[in-house]
């Protein structure tokens, strides 16, 4: 018998029973439709996969259950597997429901649970024993029916003369290959629940890898992974692949704005031509657009508003925005935009992107006698081009009302001299309430600017311009963002075959040394100056968090790289990193929550914990 087979990508969110059943049950008309018999949908598709600490609830665990047994009659025709938490002799599993024409057949469980990076699953789930099956009972309220036993653990399936398998697996580290089915189970058809989460230059690896698995199998593989972005900050870029012994047979498009993606082969017909990879800049690009959008309907905000300082961070968001306005309204058409983001305050009078993009997005300039006027042309000048509301404030008078009230109370006059660090910080401070303000106007999510770099070593006011519901940029550093800005400027992100959308309004930013503008323009303000090259700092950063290196390895390392620096100079900025990193840790607990953009993160509730109070060593 000859297969039709289908991967279904779904944008699921955590604990949402209702939408994720119906995006389930989306997919299965839309797969019976098209003639397919067997479907691959990701992991978890029932609950989601972000649910976090609730996975150790028997609410979830029951609710899953529920939606399992309401799911069942819509499968008829079809064999699919249906991710769900499951408890199982009171241990809990992450499984799959393989399901065929109506009916439960048994449960294939994980076998490993990751403890590294964003994937905390042995938090909340068991690894099931490789080899071993059990016999689980259950009762289905729904059916009226008594209760029934069904097989879990490592199995596998023989539909018509043909023998199904399940494999979990993203990108095999350590003991996780022992647990990858082997070639002497002879399954034909292999499906790959998946989670895998975007990070730059990551997805040429995984399509290698599953090409490379379907020819060891000697089977068709077909993996779907989830779409959009979930909790902790992860965004899923919706690829799913029908591949049969090394070559791809279907893909779907990847940083889709829709709820569901299908990829479907018939696996007699021609191959397809195969989706080309972006470069990182462009993967950047769809990447962290897709998640701001995704992010701002998930939570039900009425738009985004931001701080556009004239500078790289809020410029880079900005861009950000408009660039996801472009790919959705491609994808969606405007009528589609505005159906998918009804929550947007008066986004149903739009007629255009400009349009779209003057209710999407509200920027401000909050201007201090600090402030320059080529940062101010700078904002002004980007926020015109992209369409997005622009106002300006001028706060200086609220600084020198707090910084009066202050002296009157201390007894002396504050000085750059002796009080430089609080003349800095009441600045970005006194940006804070009239900004929120607006957001609350129109229940907008107020943007975070921070990068990953500054995050590394503090330099940020806590209170001011780490204020915000999301902090898109925490995820990557200041040396990539600046290397991307001059890529948009010049070459631009993939909008379709042939168009790219390019913002000559950037060359204003790029012309520009990054500075805070917050001391007198007479000190020559800038970010590098303040601390280090931001190359620098960056290699340090990575080598330390990524890369587990001891202060003694990174100095070493440091001297082979940068051989046109002293060892003195290198002494010194080291020094600087770990002394300023170890003052902030409290910063970065305390910062609103961001992506997960390439292979590390800081964030400590979803990457890399460290002690709040730690002893500062250096060399």
């Amino acid at each position: 018998m000859t297969f039709t087979l289908a991967a279904a990508s779904l944008n699921q969110t955590p604990l949402d029973w209702r939408g994720n059943a119906e995006r389930i049950r989306r997919a299965m008309f839309a797969a019976r439709d098209k003639g397919v018999n067997v479907l691959a949908l990701p992991e978890l598709a029932i609950s989601g996969y972000g649910c976090e600490d609730m996975f150790l609830y028997r609410d979830t665990w029951n609710k899953s259950l529920q939606s399992l047994f309401d799911l069942l009659p819509e499968t008829r025709g079809l064999v699919t597997t249906l991710g769900l938490p499951l408890r199982v002799g009171g241990s809990t599993f992450n499984a799959v429901a393989v399901v065929a024409d109506g009916d439960l057949l048994g449960f294939v469980c994980k076998q490993h649970s990751g403890f590294s990076g964003t994937n905390y699953d042995a938090r909340w789930f068991a690894p099931w024993p490789a080899h071993s099956r059990f016999e689980l009972e259950l009762v289905c309220h729904q059916r009226n029916q008594p209760a029934q036993s069904y097989p879990v653990g490592d199995l596998t399936f023989l539909f018509d003369g043909v023998r199904l398998g399940v494999e979990f697996c993203d990108l095999p580290d350590g003991d996780i290959v022992e647990t990858l089915l082997v070639p002497e189970r002879n399954c034909e058809i292999v499906i790959n629940p998946s989670v895998s989460c975007c990070q730059l230059e990551k997805f040429s690896k995984r399509r290698c890898f599953l090409l490379q698995r379907s020819m060891t199998l000697n089977a068709a593989c077909v993996t779907a992974n989830q779409l959009g972005v979930e909790s902790c900050g992860t965004i899923y870029d919706g690829s799913a692949f029908v591949i049969s012994r090394g070559e791809v047979f279907a893909q779907t498009q990847r940083f889709s704005f829709s709820d569901m993606r299908m990829a479907v082969a018939d696996m007699t017909g021609n191959k397809t031509n195969e989706i080309p990879d972006h470069d990182v800049f462009d993967d950047f690009a769809h990447i962290v657009s897709l998640g701001l959008l995704d992010y701002m309907r998930k939570t039900r905000a009425g738009g985004l508003t931001l701080s556009l300082s004239g500078g790289a961070d809020s410029a880079a968001i900005a861009t950000l925005v408009w660039l996801g306005v472009q790919f959705a309204v491609q994808e969606l058409g405007l009528d589609g935009f505005i159906a998918r983001f009804q929550n947007v305050k008066n986004i149903d009078t739009a007629g255009s992107v400009q349009e779209i993009m003057a209710r999407l997005l509200t920027t401000m300039y909050q201007r201090t006698q600090n402030s320059s006027d080529t940062t101010f042309k700078a904002a002004k000048s980007l926020a015109e081009s992209i369409g997005a509301t622009f106002y300006e404030f001028n706060v200086e008078p609220v600084v020198q009302a707090y910084t009066r009230m202050v002296e009157q109370q201390i007894g002396r006059t504050l000085a750059w001299k002796t009080d430089d660090i609080a003349l800095q910080n009441i600045q970005a401070r006194v940006r804070v309430p009239g900004v929120w303000m607006l957001a609350n106007l129109s229940g907008s999510l107020l943007l975070s600017t921070g990068n990953r770099s500054e995050a590394a070593v503090g330099y940020t006011t806590m209170d001011g311009d780490t204020c915000g519901g999301l902090a898109p940029l925490s995820g990557i550093d200041k040396h990539f963002l600046r290397g991307w800005l001059r890529w948009m400027e010049h070459n631009g992100a993939s909008l379709k075959p042939g168009q790219s959308l390019r913002l000559q309004a950037l060359k204003a930013i790029n012309d520009q040394k990054p500075t805070a503008e917050l001391r007198p323009a007479s000190a020559v303000q800038t970010d590098e100056t303040d601390l280090m090259p931001y190359e620098i700092l960056n290699t340090i950063e990575g080598w330390f968090v990524r890369d587990r290196m001891s202060q003694s390895e990174i100095l070493a390392r440091l001297e082979e790289k940068y051989t046109n620096h002293s060892k003195v100079q290198l002494v010194a900025w080291l020094e600087r990193f770990f002394l300023l990193w170890h003052r902030n840790q409290w910063k970065r607990e305390k910062s609103a929550p961001g992506f997960h953009i390439d292979n590390y993160n800081l964030a400590p509730r979803s990457f890399f914990r460290f002690p709040v109070i730690s002893s500062e060593v250096v060399l």
